[in-house]
């Protein structure tokens, strides 16, 4: 029996099309494989940020959340935006949000606002400690004459203690850098505040 031309020509775009929804469905599960590969190895998850950032002291309190919960949040630009960039920016976010998602739960973001607040009162107490430091006070009268300032960057290792280090432009070896100038454990629990090192290093 002779088949048709035009049912050949049928059959080969069926064949056509079912090879496309093959490779299709194959690299698709290739890349939730990969992404479950990631989640399985704890590494961290990256989301891109731009557009003003927050005051530092939220970006202090975000930080430490973002390491409890394998995050990272990497700025890929400031104020001045372009349309392709945020566009950019969204796509891959979302690819990571499902990721996110798969691991916490469709509520993560508000759990994890929740917590950033929480940590910000914490830390907002480790401020209020440091800040009465002398050499502190002395150091940041100094820097401010300079039209500079000291900030403060956290590593929290238990529940209320951090290890703090505080930062600013200073000099190395005659060098302009942006340095630590001390370093503090701070237990905001007991309210107390101990120097670890005055030793001014890079940061």
């Amino acid at each position: 029996m002779t088949i048709p031309k035009k049912s050949v020509q049928q059959m080969k775009l069926t064949t056509h099309l079912f090879t496309i929804l093959l490779l299709i469905f194959f690299t698709a599960c290739q890349q939730d494989s990969k992404n479950d590969t990631q989640l399985n190895k704890g590494e961290k998850l990256r989301l891109l940020t731009c557009g003003v950032p927050p005051d530092f002291a939220s970006e202090n309190a975000q930080s430490v959340i973002s390491e409890k919960w394998g995050l990272e949040f990497y700025r890929v630009g400031g104020c001045t935006l372009t349309e392709e960039l945020v566009d950019s920016v969204r796509r891959h976010n979302k690819k990571v949000e499902a990721l996110i998602e798969k691991k916490y739960g469709k509520s993560w973001e508000v759990t994890f606002d929740k917590e950033i607040n929480e940590e910000l009162n914490k830390q907002k107490i480790a401020y209020s400690l440091l800040d009465k430091e002398k050499r502190i006070r002395i150091k940041q009268t100094a820097l401010l004459k300079e039209g500079n300032a000291l900030q403060y960057h956290f590593k929290k290792l238990t529940n209320g203690i951090y290890i703090v280090s505080v930062t600013g432009w200073g000099q190395i070896k005659g060098i302009d850098a942006y340095v630590s100038y001390f370093r503090y454990l701070v237990d905001i629990e007991n309210k107390q505040v101990k120097l670890t090192s005055d030793l001014v290093i890079k940061e």
